[in-house]
């Protein structure tokens, strides 16, 4: 999974951030947690192919064995939230000083004059399709 932010000046005027996803098949789960799902699956195949009676203790088993392919696979999805949080987080504050780096640009005056006087110093940050920056997100083509 990878996820990039560009930030795209229109000929509006407006700034757009596009999100792009990809590498779906690149998801950070764990190789121990899908060995314990197939398992867990080769264990329910093997209690339906038991003949037995009463069938109500099956049934507990094949109940408990869903539980455990439940929980193993909800800790599977939370790390996978977790990452994809972590890949938008990082760029959430520099998204937000380029939104405000863009308003700046747009005043006019007293305005304009009052925030080079009392903000003068504007950060800029680089986006994954900023070609000119000097960055460690940026792919040499």
């Amino acid at each position: 999974m990878k996820i990039t932010i560009d930030r795209v000046n229109d000929p509006a005027g407006d700034i757009i951030f596009i999100i792009r996803c990809k590498d779906p098949h690149n998801v950070p789960f764990g190789d121990e947690e899908l060995k314990i799902l197939g398992e867990l699956d080769k264990c329910q195949v093997s209690i339906e192919n038991i003949n037995s009676d009463p069938r109500i203790l099956k049934d507990h088993v094949k109940s408990l064995i869903h539980a455990a392919k439940e929980k193993a696979f909800t800790k599977m999805q939370n790390s996978l939230r977790f990452a994809i949080d972590n890949e938008l987080q990082i760029k959430f504050h520099p998204m937000c000083q380029e939104i405000y780096n863009w308003i700046y640009d747009a005043q006019k005056d007293p305005i304009k004059n009052w925030l080079s006087e009392f903000d003068p110093e504007r950060t800029k940050y680089y986006f994954n399709n900023d070609r000119h920056a000097d960055s460690d997100d940026i792919d040499d083509e």
